[in-house]
């Protein structure tokens, strides 16, 4: 009896201590990932700090710090069901559907857009203010232009390389079976794919 139940409390203490470690987790993943490539020492800043503080371990940082991250966050999702069920909404969904046009569309509309409009407002207002206004007009023109290429382009070309994949794999059953010595079956699978096409 006494045996049954350890491993049954075991469970229930780490159920209970999953959110706790998924915070910690999430926290940490954000803040190694949040590591900037150049760190502008002379303006000090934490982040200057901290990697002067472990400057004789900082290759192993730097080829750790964005690996490290990534674990946490994955981590952090699989132990804590409210982050499970953020990212299972619809508004999390179409982001990972728009992600990748995203990732192409937006230094094109940084670099085009956000630095048009940041040259034209920040001699009216301070340049604070002005990346203020400009980033979200940045932000929401490139949901708006990864939504539009992903349902133009992205979807579109995923489905015709399905295609032309399933096309494919029908011709390459049937040389497969024509090196293994079954003529038969490579005969028949060649002449349902003429017949298809």
């Amino acid at each position: 009896m006494l045996l049954r139940r350890q491993p049954e409390a075991r469970l229930a203490a780490l159920a209970r201590a999953a959110p706790p470690a998924a915070v910690v987790l999430l926290a940490a993943g954000v803040f190694l990932g949040g590591i900037p490539y150049d760190i502008d020492f002379a303006a000090g800043g934490f982040y200057a700090r901290l990697y002067s503080a472990l400057s004789p371990w900082i290759g192993v940082i730097e080829i750790l710090a964005f690996r490290l991250a990534a674990l946490s966050v994955v981590t952090a999702v699989l132990l804590w069901r409210p982050l499970q069920r953020l990212l299972l909404t619809r508004v999390s969904q179409w982001l990972g559907r728009v992600s990748f046009m995203l990732y192409l569309v937006h230094v094109p509309i940084l670099c085009s857009l956000g630095a048009w409009l940041l040259v034209r407002l920040a001699p009216l207002l301070c340049y604070n203010a002005a990346t203020l206004l400009v980033l979200p007009c940045c932000l929401t023109t490139g949901l708006a232009i990864a939504g539009l290429t992903t349902r133009l382009i992205d979807e579109p070309s995923i489905r015709l390389a399905r295609r032309g994949g399933d096309a494919g794999a029908a011709p390459a059953a049937g040389l497969a079976a024509a090196r293994s010595g079954d003529a038969v079956t490579a005969a028949t699978r060649n002449r349902r794919c003429a017949t298809r096409r």
